[in-house]
């Protein structure tokens, strides 16, 4: 067995010590970091991996427009109604929310008034207007009903109020001969073939004019089925407007007229051919004659008598309910 001296041992320990502090004091190499890929390279846009997708993020509550809907729109007012049904008023005096009349027994058994909505008519606008139709009233004429309208002159508008300034104008010179047509409400779109016995008159607070025509929008022989009083009158405060249409018939028109060729002459003047050459001239003399019978016919021999609807227009007082 072979032992090592002590000068041996000794150069041993000696190694061992200086290696063991080397080691002790050499700082650990820290590995250098590997590059990232280019493809994984983070940027200040990028997003984070965590975020929920698209389908996941809360909706508001709120339900946005379309850009393709058009905006909403107020819900169109619907025209009024009639508040009220007809109400019957039986012969004699009549009166209802300020009008008054008085109705001669053998015109009509009664009355059913009612007030009637506002309504558009060849745009024009007419107010809620009170209208009286007489009942069981003796008439040919099968275009008119035999009515009296009551409106509020401040409401109306468009042709209707020219109409207004028209008749004011009229009955500013009663004495006056009447030139053209007499204003007419409602605008029935239709021309006065004749105006014969026009007459002013006067109502308890207010007046107008009366007269009897045939309405129409082409020449037509004139008739008992088209022959109407009309009466168009104001309050004298201008506040209301007046307006009658009571059939009438004379003795010696025809009830009726299908064929103008079946009509007969009125004093020897015929209602001209349509293919006459001469129409015009033909027509205006027909007209003529016309004019001067249904002129010269008396009150009494109207259907009804003429006076007794006159005497109603001038029983009429209208005032403000």
């Amino acid at each position: 067995m072979r032992y090592l001296s002590a000068r041996s041992l000794l150069v041993k320990a000696s190694i061992i010590s200086l290696v063991m502090t080397l080691t002790a004091c050499t700082p650990a190499v820290t590995p250098l970091p590997t590059a990232i890929p280019p493809t994984q390279a983070l940027t200040e846009t990028a997003s984070p991996t965590h975020t929920l997708p698209p389908t996941n993020t809360p909706k508001s509550t709120r339900t946005p427009r379309s850009t393709n809907t058009p905006p909403p729109t107020a819900t169109p007012v619907p025209p009024p109604t009639t508040t009220a049904t007809p109400y019957f008023i039986s012969g004699g005096d009549v009166v209802y929310q300020g009008i008054r009349f008085t109705m001669p027994t053998a015109l009509t058994s009664g009355v059913n008034v009612q007030v009637q909505p506002a309504e558009e008519s060849w745009e024009t606008l007419y107010p809620a207007y009170t209208e009286f139709t007489l009942v069981n009233y003796d008439a040919r004429n099968t275009q008119f009903e035999p009515h009296l309208r009551i409106y509020p002159t401040n409401e109306l508008s468009g042709y209707a109020a020219e109409t207004v300034q028209e008749l004011k104008q009229q009955l500013a010179e009663p004495s006056a001969t009447l030139k053209g047509e007499v204003p007419i409400l409602p605008d029935l779109h239709a021309g006065q073939l004749i105006d014969v016995q026009i007459q002013y008159l006067q109502f308890a607070n207010g007046s107008g004019i009366r007269f009897l025509t045939q309405l129409a929008q082409n020449t037509w022989p004139i008739n008992n089925e088209g022959l109407v009083y009309v009466f168009q009158g104001m309050t004298s405060d201008g506040a209301y407007y007046v307006s009658a249409f009571l059939p009438i018939a004379a003795p010696f028109l025809p009830d009726k007229v299908d064929d103008p060729d079946d009509v007969p002459a009125i004093d020897g003047i015929p209602f001209p051919a349509w293919n006459s050459s001469s129409f015009d001239n033909e027509y205006a003399n027909y007209r003529q004659a016309i004019t001067q019978k249904l002129e010269a016919t008396s009150a009494q021999t109207f259907t009804p008598d003429l006076s007794a609807l006159d005497s109603l227009i001038e029983s009429l007082q209208v005032e403000a309910p």
